[in-house]
């Protein structure tokens, strides 16, 4: 939801112009100190306007709600949500008591609280404030103004998010709907609605319909770039495009797309930043995808130093973070360090979201994998089993799905139940080859479990078959390779 308006706190100082005195000139100054991207010195002149606004005006003035609002965006800029919280609640306060509860203002100050609250994971009090918003805009703008769409598409992703599947959908399709009306050169006004529903679709597996709005969003921030700040705001829409290539292992189109925006992020916000965190979570997956392990666990580092420094060891983001570390251990044989960290996600994942969410499915296999390797296959069935079902819930064709009933196919290989892993295989290797295309690594590692349950079934000729496509879809691999297919995590 931050998107809705990323711009438009820093746009309403434009209204300075039109003001006399020093809060005036203090709007003047944070305009151009964000377009040169001096973030520390314009939030040193943001904190200053709110003082000035309420000597001037009052403390429950509309200027001082439009300061505060403004300081609050850049902290949402520089990747510092936390602190824009209290900045927006009382900015929604004073607005509601100054210009009624049905202004378009006050649905412009919900969607950037609702925004701060699902960074940190609190979609429960999210959702009421979404929902004014979209009435207040459906009432006073329209259904289909941009705002409107944008407050629509936030409620679709929020109860995605939490799981609520049909909801979801149902107001996705009232998304694509406009949004696939939306004339050429007029995406601009809709860049946080396409993202939303780009990562719908990217929750179906429906990865070429994902890429469709994730490029129009990337082309829409390009046309309106140009300054610092919009640099900072292309970020968002170019990393995302650059995770879902790599969610395909596509890294030839994903390497260029993550390294400009940890470029762009480190100059203007610096080193020690949760948004150059993020950045170099992603370049870390890309490291493990490539095969560079050390180089994966010292970004990995570098980015949960950060992360724990300005949010807390137990903040939700963490969730995005420690899978790639329990991965890298997993991989090392150190088993006992790899269940630990994914037994503290999937505990912040039903803290925040739930039991069955969705995003519990990678952990639950990373679980039951380590269960196979110490042998307890009691524990690793029911876990893989768990696993599917949240997914099948989902969709039955859904990528989780697959990676569910591969873990499940390799191990009923371990138990010699050779039968139920083809069938298991040949589901997974069906939804895979729709998914990814018939030349894919995620489809050969499924040809592997399929090719050794033909060679202790007797079906040699099958398993030979199977084996020369494997070698023949990994030689064509240049950069994602070959064992590397366990840095495949759920990244956004």
């Amino acid at each position: 939801m931050k998107k809705l308006g990323v711009m438009v706190c820093l746009l309403l100082t434009a209204q300075a112009g039109c003001l006399a005195g020093r809060w005036a000139e203090l709007n003047a100054q944070i305009q151009e100190t964000a377009r040169q991207g001096r973030y520390t010195d314009a939030t040193r002149i943001a904190e200053e306007a709110v003082n000035v606004a309420e000597h001037e005006f009052g403390a429950n003035h509309p200027r001082v709600a439009t300061s505060l609002d403004t300081l609050g965006q850049l902290h949402v800029l520089s990747g510092q949500a936390s602190l824009a919280l209290p900045l927006y609640q009382r900015a929604l306060s004073i607005l509601e008591h100054s210009l009624g509860m049905y202004h378009p203002d006050v649905a412009l100050s919900l969607g950037h609280l609702a925004g701060v609250l699902m960074s940190e994971g609190k979609f429960q009090e999210a959702e009421p404030l979404l929902n004014r918003a979209a009435t207040i805009f459906e009432k006073s703008l329209g259904a289909r103004h941009a705002y409107t769409v944008t407050v629509q598409a936030s409620l679709g992703s929020l109860y995605l998010y939490e799981g609520r599947h049909a909801l979801s959908a149902k107001r996705m399709d009232q998304v694509q709907v406009v949004i696939d009306e939306v004339p050429g050169g007029k995406d601009g006004q809709f860049i946080g609605a396409l993202g939303d529903l780009a990562g719908w679709y990217e929750a179906q597996g429906q990865w070429s319909r994902a890429e469709r709005y994730r490029v129009r969003a990337v082309a829409a921030v390009t046309r309106e770039s140009g300054t610092e700040v919009d640099e900072l705001f292309a970020a968002g829409p170019v990393e995302a495009l650059g995770q879902l290539y790599l969610e395909q292992l596509r890294c030839t189109d994903a390497e260029p797309l993550l390294q400009r925006v940890f470029t762009i992020r480190e100059r203007v916000l610096g080193a020690h930043n949760p948004a150059v965190a993020e950045s170099l979570r992603n370049l870390a997956w890309l490291a493990m995808v490539k095969g560079d392990d050390r180089q994966a666990r010292e970004l990995l580092i570098r980015a949960m130093t950060i992360l724990e420094e300005m949010l807390g060891s137990d903040h939700y983001q963490f969730v995005y973070y420690l899978p790639f570390v329990a991965g890298l251990y997993r991989s090392e044989g150190r088993l006992v360090e790899a269940k630990a960290l994914y037994q503290r996600t999937l505990a912040l994942v039903e803290q925040y979201l739930g039991r069955d969410h969705l995003q519990s499915v990678s952990l639950l296999n990373g679980l039951a994998t380590i269960d196979v390797a110490e042998r307890r296959t009691a524990d690793a069935a029911d876990r893989y089993q768990r696993a599917l079902t949240i997914a099948e819930a989902v969709s039955h064709d859904h990528p989780l799905t697959a990676d569910s009933l591969v873990g499940l196919g390799r191990l009923y290989v371990t138990q010699g139940r050779y039968p139920q892993a083809e069938l298991v295989l040949k589901r997974a290797l069906t939804i895979r080859e729709r998914m990814f295309g018939s030349s894919h690594p995620m489809v050969a590692d499924v040809l592997e479990g399929l090719a050794r349950v033909y060679h202790e079934l007797k079906r040699d000729s099958e398993a030979l078959a199977l084996e020369k496509r494997i070698f023949e879809i990994y030689s064509q691999q240049s950069q994602c390779g070959r064992k590397n297919l366990l840095a495949r995590f759920t990244a956004a």
